[in-house]
């Protein structure tokens, strides 16, 4: 092969290299939050550019994914995913999707769910095969392997589950004990919080007596129910069993909206806490936190001691942002 025509073959190969590169290196979205997060090995403060294909991890405070499709993920606090443009898998604990204009998804298990335009859900796993969907506005689709398995409206919950010859189980009851699972795993980051930051104790408190609440007549609900069931099952009920059991049977509606309002304070728990980057000296300073390197590690010096207290310069992150993504 003549030496040209050897560089140019080189070349072309070289270009189509870049091009494949530069495709798939395009930044799909940024994530946030404001308190520190993960995406693939890092530690994040503030926020981060996403790539396909990144893993993001929450830590106190939930991490807001915005996706340039326009579809707006948000990772409930503990929770860990994988992001892709226009999709997110979730590994554990909770995410929400609003903004769903060009069929963006979470994929968890087995299971799509893919709200409809306009729409918002939010999907609970706690590492089983057991898909959580809670929908607080519009409906959602759910799917296996291309095929609608069931349609879930505003203000329902479902647990869905393969079963037997290819069949799907669903069960609203068992949607509220997987709910009640995830958020009392977010209650003990927020614990760990209240913990570290003494400004988040008053905040945890109220959280925790209001999912000590649900969480109590959740199970209570439960345990009376299946007392019931299985007098029912043993022709051993009466007509006040069975009235009761119809009122216990209507509690599941109230519990679910119980549970979704829980869900949203969960995710707003801290948002707008902690400062967001340069504002100015406000009264949120000098709060007492305890916990040193929330103070001194991000390189301010005025009021900054040994023992974390006197910190009189927000921010709580490292540097401004950076600039989303061009589109």
């Amino acid at each position: 092969m003549p030496l040209r025509v050897r560089v140019t073959a080189t070349l072309f190969g070289l270009l189509v290299t870049l091009m494949v590169s530069a495709a798939v290196f395009q930044p799909i979205g940024v994530a946030i939050s404001e308190s520190p997060f993960v995406v693939g090995s890092a530690l994040v403060k503030g926020q981060a550019t996403l790539f396909e294909g990144d893993s993001v991890r929450s830590h106190y405070v939930a991490a807001r994914l915005s996706l340039k499709d326009g579809s707006r993920f948000v990772l409930g606090v503990g929770a860990e995913g994988k992001v892709y443009k226009n999709r997110l898998v979730l590994g554990s604990g909770s995410v929400e999707l609003s903004g769903n204009a060009n069929g963006a998804r979470i994929d968890s298990s087995w299971a799509s769910v893919t709200p409809a335009p306009g729409s918002s859900v939010t999907v609970y796993s706690t590492g089983r095969q057991l898909v959580t969907v809670l929908v607080h506005k519009g409906e959602a689709r759910v799917s296996r392997s291309g095929a609608t398995v069931a349609t879930i409206r505003e203000g329902q919950a479902l647990a869905l589950q393969p079963g037997k010859r290819g069949q799907v189980e669903t069960s609203g009851e068992e949607a509220l004990s997987e709910i009640v699972a995830v958020q009392g795993d977010q209650m003990g980051w927020l614990a760990e919080a209240a913990q570290d930051y003494s400004c988040a104790e008053a905040r945890y408190r109220s959280l925790s007596r209001s999912y000590t609440s649900f969480s109590t007549q959740v199970a209570g609900n439960r345990a009376a129910r299946n007392f019931l069931l299985t007098r029912v099952g043993g022709n051993q009920v009466s007509p006040a069993d069975s009235r009761r059991l119809a009122e216990l049977n209507q509690q599941l509606g109230s519990f679910i909206r119980t549970g979704m309002a829980l869900s949203e304070d969960l995710v707003g728990s801290f948002h707008g806490h902690f400062p967001p980057p340069n504002p100015p000296v406000s009264g949120h300073s000098t709060h007492g936190h305890r916990h040193p390197s929330h103070h001194c590690q991000h390189g301010h010096k005025q009021g900054c001691s040994s023992d974390g207290g006197g910190h009189h310069v927000p921010p709580h992150s490292e540097g401004p942002p950076q600039p989303p993504p061009d589109e």
